[in-house]
């Protein structure tokens, strides 16, 4: 079986350039505070924010529906000064990727952006598809390409006798209602091959569904895996529920050894798509070193 059909989505990856200006410190995590915030400027284009943000209504409030979009922010600068870039990445996925325009031309409609508690002030300065480097919009020159989809197929299998995973944002991994603390490689591969399916079956896309279970059954007999993991609490606040939520999840690093072969197409996937819940927040990102 030729390798690129065990699974295949499209997506578009869109960093967006913000413009500082005033200055500020900014929270310790952003992605409840860009997410807010993007959301709440797109209310004004109720069709895409309700395919974007409320797209389990649509859904007929399934639980655990996957959402056709994730965010990665950035971790480790807070403080900012007045005409410095704030830059984070809007990845629509699947059938989410035809919204792109819409999006685009509701989000240059955006004349301030306020983050955090402090309403930093921001400006929009520019849309950047993210896998060419294309500039889409600008402020000082309006549209100036559309945006093109870009097709995801699963990778060659690269040979692989170590891996090692690095959790860059908290991990939120449930089970039985719980948060999940420790991790064994068959339940990261599970959750991994669960996010495909869900990304293909709700947005496009294509997956083999045996081949899906037989990576997990051969994830079960992977013994030499470690982790060094602690728990980050994160929260944030919900303007709808007027309360604060707890998006905790775990941090660190985990390394697997023997033939991991197989396991490599899926790995590479989850690099791009992020895992577990609250995706959307820029949770579950991970950097792989395969060996």
């Amino acid at each position: 079986m030729n390798n690129q059909s065990i699974f295949s989505f499209s997506y578009l990856p869109l960093t967006i350039h913000l413009e500082c200006l005033e200055s500020t410190t900014l929270p310790g995590y952003l992605g409840s505070a860009l997410r807010g915030a993007l959301g709440w400027e797109l209310t004004k284009n109720p069709q895409v924010y309700s395919y974007l943000y409320e797209n389990r209504n649509l859904q007929r409030g399934k639980a655990d529906v996957v959402n056709p979009y994730f965010l990665n922010v950035p971790r480790k600068k807070l403080i900012y000064q007045p005409h410095e870039t704030l830059s984070f990445d809007f990845v629509l996925l699947g059938d989410a990727a035809q919204t792109g325009n819409r999006l685009i031309a509701s989000l240059s409609k955006i004349a301030i952006l306020r983050l955090g508690a402090q309403r930093s002030v921001f400006r929009l300065k520019s849309i950047v598809q993210a896998s060419n480097q294309t500039i889409l919009w600008s402020s000082d020159r309006g549209i100036l390409q559309n945006p093109e989809s870009v097709l995801y197929q699963a990778s060659r299998e690269i040979s692989c006798q170590y891996c090692s995973i690095q959790l860059k944002t908290p991990l939120r991994i449930r089970r039985d209602g719980e948060l999940l603390q420790e991790y064994d490689f068959a339940t990261l591969i599970r959750n991994i091959t669960q996010r495909i399916k869900a990304i293909a079956n709700n947005y496009g896309g294509s997956i083999d569904s045996r081949a899906a279970e037989r990576i997990c059954q051969q994830a079960l007999h992977v013994n030499r895996f470690s982790s060094q993991l602690y728990y980050k609490e994160l929260k944030r606040y919900s303007n709808k529920q007027i309360t604060s939520l707890d998006i905790s999840g775990m941090l660190g690093t985990m390394s697997a050894e023997g033939d991991l072969t197989a396991f490599v197409p899926w790995l590479l996937a989850a690099e791009l798509i992020h895992i577990g819940r609250n995706t959307t927040f820029g949770l579950g990102e991970i950097s792989l070193v395969i060996d």
